[in-house]
């Protein structure tokens, strides 16, 4: 396991409050040239781990865990050279992001992994657990001989340089791992035929035709668009949203979907929906089939909105079957909201399009989420913003959480700001008895803690387990924190419910930064 390059680990991440995520790890094909990130060696120097080049080989990789909104994050994971017990440990962190924290993972020769945050020891139970699925370094492929033919053989076209060859499919399996596209490579070059098909139309059946087509990976597999990655889309015939628009602009053809006689989208005009089910399918449309239209167009307007395709979004709304404050009850955005799928990803083009439509602001998802909370969970400040702007309701604990919990418990205290700049009530608990003051500390979020001392949150109060936050960063091994508290005048003394005070919780759990604070807290 000592060369990760392009390895693929995928499993599952416990998720407090969400049961099991599917997660995924994705290495680049090449480790990274040292030296190591600057961050990275902080990182590890905090730890107490080895910060010496020779120790540790870094590689950038993509995280994936769909359900808690991470799609193709790019992380920094170290890795340690093999111990004696034929296991690896990792630290997996993102430049980019901080507020998705630190992950402490250890890989064992088999291609288990096992982890969780950056408190985690490997005698702790693990919150993740991944297994290689896909191997660091690919096998020779083997030859897959073709069975003759009576006639002359099948002519061989090349493209690029390079033919293709893919046994026809009753010919016969080669012994072994399942045979792949074997490549050849040719001096000779001739023109561009088609892509992903050796020759033209012309040719017989049993030409060579290639089968293996790259999977997408990073954003283009999921659809997203960084600023400055990619052109605009072009304008094209049957198109919605942003290339209907623009061949309406440039030719002054007519969206998809309505008849050329109208003037105008009445979607656009009037902000109603368009035609009704039974009109788009015609009268004999069953009512399965308007069904499944309705579930249809109301997932591609939900992808819209997360997508952030603001034309999209205006026209779907005139499709059939589609409510604004719909929902779908599969795949990666169900039980979402368009108002919601686009708070958390940060789209605030079309959260201002969804609150100009008077999309229900306060809606909750079934674990009594709003957009708003979904917004702060993604660490979005300016739809955040939007959604205070227009009263988003922000005082109520739904789901054992409110807003000012989780912007407490975000790398963004600016969220924190704003909600207190809304009044937002300092002391409400959760379904633990934790305040926000409680998650901040226990995150170590010091400018989070900052902010709400400086509101006048309680430092004495207790969560169910008469734990103080002094007491929740100490148990966190939350050094920086429990310093910051203690020069509030948090009390060291105070004990929970167990008797147990924050030196006894940071002997238990062998944090010596935080004893040694606590001991000399002017040091």
């Amino acid at each position: 396991m000592a060369n990760l390059a392009g390895a693929v680990f995928e499993g599952y991440l416990q998720a407090p409050g969400l049961g099991k995520c599917g997660l995924s790890y994705r290495f680049h094909n090449e480790s990274m040239e040292p030296p190591a990130p600057a961050a990275v060696k902080a990182q590890r120097q905090e730890l107490g781990w080895s910060c010496q080049e020779k120790d540790m080989t870094c590689y950038s990789a993509i995280c994936s865990i769909p359900d808690l909104g991470l799609e193709s994050e790019e992380v920094i994971i170290s890795v340690d050279a093999t111990g004696e017990d034929r296991c690896q440990k990792m630290l997996l962190q993102s430049l980019t992001r901080p507020d998705l924290g630190l992950t402490i993972l250890r890989l064992d020769s088999d291609g288990q992994m096992i982890g969780g945050d950056e408190t985690w020891t490997a005698d702790q139970s693990p919150i993740i657990r991944a297994k290689l699925c896909m191997p660091e370094r690919k096998a020779p492929v083997p030859r897959v001989p073709r069975p003759p033919t009576n006639g002359p053989s099948s002519p061989v076209r090349r493209v690029n340089s390079r033919s293709i060859r893919v046994s026809e499919p009753d010919a016969e399996p080669a012994p072994g791992p399942v045979a792949k596209a074997e490549l050849k490579v040719e001096t000779d070059t001739e023109e561009l035929l088609g892509f992903g098909v050796v020759g033209g139309s012309e040719i017989p059946d049993t030409e060579d035709v290639s089968l293996c087509m790259p999977l997408p990976t990073g954003d283009e597999s999921t659809g997203r668009v960084l600023p400055g990655d990619h052109a605009p889309r072009s304008a094209h015939a049957g198109g919605i949203g942003r290339s209907a628009g623009a061949i309406m602009k440039e030719s002054k053809a007519h969206a998809f979907g309505y008849k050329k006689t109208e003037s105008t989208r009445p979607d656009l005009a009037t902000g109603k929906p368009g035609a009704k089910l039974q009109d788009s399918l015609g009268p004999s449309g069953t009512e399965d089939e308007m069904k499944a239209t309705a579930a249809a167009n109301q997932e591609r307007f939900i992808a819209a909105a997360v997508a952030g395709e603001v034309d999209d979004v205006q026209q779907l709304l005139g499709r059939a079957g589609v409510r604004i404050d719909g929902n779908v009850e599969q795949g990666r955005n169900a039980n979402l909201t368009a108002l919601m799928a686009a708070s958390a990803r940060g789209r605030t083009d079309v959260v201002r399009v969804l609150l100009d439509r008077k999309a229900g602001i306060d809606i909750r998802d079934q674990e009594g989420w709003s957009a708003l909370m979904h917004g702060i969970h993604g660490q979005r400040i300016e739809a955040c913003q939007l959604l205070l702007d227009a009263k988003a309701e922000f005082q109520q604990a739904e789901g054992g959480s409110t807003p000012l919990i989780l912007a407490a418990s975000g790398a963004r205290y600016e969220l924190c700001k704003a909600l207190l700049e809304k009044k937002a009530a300092l002391s409400v608990p959760d379904s633990e008895g934790c305040t926000a003051l409680h998650h901040a500390a226990r995150r170590g979020r010091g400018a989070a803690v900052a902010t709400l001392l400086s509101a006048r949150a309680k430092l004495e109060k207790q969560d169910s387990r008469g734990h103080t936050p002094l007491m929740a960063a100490a148990a966190a091994g939350r050094a920086d924190t429990v310093q910051l508290l203690l020069a509030h005048g948090a009390d060291a003394k105070a004990v929970d419910s167990s008797g147990r005070g924050a030196k006894d919780l940071a002997i238990a759990f062998q944090h010596d930064r935080v004893l040694k604070v606590l001991q000399n807290p002017r040091a």
